[in-house]
């Protein structure tokens, strides 16, 4: 019999978005990649730094929480 805390399951991520750069999200919002990186610097405690130059789908899903819907939606490639 275990004693203790009983384990969280770790819920399964659904991947709506794939990798991307910050390049594309920067068109993706129409603004200047610095502009982005300007609003990321908060965000960026949360969300961690990008992996390698890629942002993954969970921060990509975070940060489009915290910023709002992109102007072009199309440049983050989503997955059907």
């Amino acid at each position: 019999m275990r004693r203790g805390r009983p384990r969280r399951r770790k819920q399964p991520v659904q991947k709506s978005y794939k990798h991307i750069t910050k390049t594309m999200m920067a068109r993706a919002y129409d603004v200047d990649p610095r502009t982005l990186s300007k609003w990321l610097e908060p965000l960026l405690k949360k969300v961690g730094k990008p992996y390698g130059r890629l942002f993954t789908p969970l921060q990509i899903e975070y940060i489009i929480k915290s910023l709002g819907k992109p102007r072009y939606p199309e440049f983050l490639k989503q997955e059907k």
